[in-house]
């Protein structure tokens, strides 16, 4: 009896939470030339330290256990990794993970073992710390952009924004730290101010 109360006072405590990271923004349309003057920011580097053998990706932590991610073929608990880049001058490691119907980006800290949960591939902006991603939604997710600041080697920051009604986002091509530039799925394009 006494967890119903618990749990109900759980989940709209979890629904407010969640609520606070929504940000107000406006959409403005622009331009197709305005997309393609975006330049893409290449901030992923190799570490040849980071390798993956037997299904078993290994990320050496200095002064700590190496974390080991595992992958899992089973056909219940499905889950691929894979290494994409360390964020260039940074102790952060990219790492995707792929489960049936869903990808989940995780930025890990090298140095303090801290890992950070992204919604999709980060964009950044030209100053390395600002990003924006967007979910590849599955059949039960609704869209949304992810937007942050890396600060002291970890993700802080986290707002999400919700696309306009009748706008599939296709991808970010550019981040600064109050806009993005973005492209639907119907050759439209926009800006967002938050």
């Amino acid at each position: 009896m006494k967890f119903l109360p618990i749990f109900i006072a759980l989940v709209f405590l979890a629904d407010q939470v969640i609520a606070q990271k929504q940000i107000s923004c406006l959409y403005t349309a622009v331009s197709k030339h305005e997309i393609n003057g975006c330049k893409k920011v290449p901030y992923l580097v190799a570490n040849p330290q980071i390798t993956k053998q037997k299904g078993k990706l290994t990320i050496p932590m200095p002064g700590r256990a190496a974390q080991i991610l595992k992958d899992d073929h089973s056909d219940e608990y499905f889950h691929e990794f894979e290494y994409l880049g360390d964020l260039r001058s940074t102790m952060l490691s990219l790492v995707k993970r792929t489960d049936y119907h869903h990808e989940t980006f995780y930025l890990i800290n090298r140095a303090s073992g801290r890992i950070d949960t992204l919604i999709g591939l980060p964009v950044f902006a030209g100053n390395l710390r600002d990003f924006a991603c967007i979910n590849n939604p599955g059949t039960d997710e609704k869209q949304q952009i992810q937007t942050g600041t890396i600060k002291n080697g970890s993700v802080a920051q986290v707002n999400f924004i919700k696309p306009l009604s009748g706008i599939f986002i296709t991808g970010i091509a550019c981040v600064t730290k109050n806009s993005l530039l973005i492209t639907g799925d119907k050759d439209d394009y926009w800006k967002i101010n938050f």
